[in-house]
């Protein structure tokens, strides 16, 4: 039997199982398939090339396209959690944008199947807590920075944090500033005033394309929250980058400075002409009037 037709055949045995995968099962499915080691490589390969166009899709916002080949992704390596998160963050984009109840329910389930893997990932218990309770896309962001999740080990409080969401690692809706928003509920906090904060970056072979830069105080805390692509426009691979970030007043001082891992060590390869999406919030003052962005690590 050619080695194509194995594989096709692995493949359609996943397609197939309708119960949870497990490691076990690929295991047992691969062995009965007679894969090997190579052909078990080429559908690993197949399931990466899936995910890195699903995340230039969801880049480029276009839900659809990033949904159909995340899911390629996800069939072909059950166990990869990036691609599982990834494919669970697209539906909950596609939810806050066009109010399907079955995205919501994909989204719901799909959270709960990044649980059974990463016990550990909070993110998809805010996601999981906000979709069943329906909060609205800002106020859900906002929970990112106010939240205090219980988990498995205990309280654990996220704020005066950077929560950090490299590629589309963090389960929230993007907000359209253009778009109205959504009514609150009354208990639910509510942004007294917001401004678009602008971004200072200037380095030789990356570009930035600040999707939203935003400040909102609220009655006891204003957040800054920043979603952003890097564009490689050198000729090198770029697998690490570490920003560091001053948040500056009207004179021009900093309140703050922090660090980022824009581009961790555990992302893919940023290669040249590829995009990399990376977003932050951060409690910080009414007085943010704009920020500074400079290189610090890049490998």
């Amino acid at each position: 039997m050619g080695r194509d037709l194995i594989i096709e055949q692995y493949i359609q045995r996943l397609l197939d199982w309708e119960e949870p995968v497990t490691a076990k099962t690929l295991s047992a499915l691969a062995e009965e398939a007679g894969l090997g080691p190579d052909e078990l490589a080429a559908v690993q390969k197949k399931a990466q090339d899936h995910l890195e166009r699903g995340r230039n899709y969801l880049d480029f916002d276009r839900l659809d396209d990033a949904i159909d080949e995340l899911t390629q992704a996800t069939t072909l390596d059950p166990l990869n959690f990036e691609s599982l998160q990834s494919l669970t963050y697209a539906y909950d984009q596609r939810y806050g944008k066009q109010k399907d109840p079955a995205d919501k329910d994909q989204a719901i389930a799909l959270a709960k199947r990044c649980l059974e893997l990463k016990p550990s990932d909070e993110d998809a218990v805010i996601l999981i807590s906000s979709l069943e309770q329906d909060v609205n896309g800002r106020h859900r962001l906002l929970w990112l920075g106010l939240a205090v999740i219980v988990i498995a080990i205990g309280f654990k409080p996220v704020m005066d944090i950077i929560t950090t969401r490299s590629e589309v690692v963090q389960l929230t809706e993007a907000i359209d500033p253009e778009a109205p928003a959504e009514p609150a509920s009354p208990d639910s906090p509510e942004s007294l005033t917001a401004a678009d904060i602008p971004i200072q970056f200037e380095q030789p072979g990356l570009t930035l394309d600040p999707r939203q830069s935003r400040l909102d105080n609220y009655e006891d805390a204003s957040y800054y929250t920043l979603q952003a692509v890097l564009l490689n426009t050198s000729n090198q691979e770029i697998d690490a980058l570490q920003l560091q970030i001053e948040y500056l007043n009207d004179a021009g001082d900093a309140i703050a400075t922090d660090s980022k891992d824009a581009i961790a060590d555990n992302n893919a390869i940023v290669r040249p002409g590829d995009h990399h999406a990376f977003d932050l919030i951060h409690k910080t003052t009414p007085d943010l009037a704009s920020i500074r962005l400079s290189v610090t690590t890049l490998d």
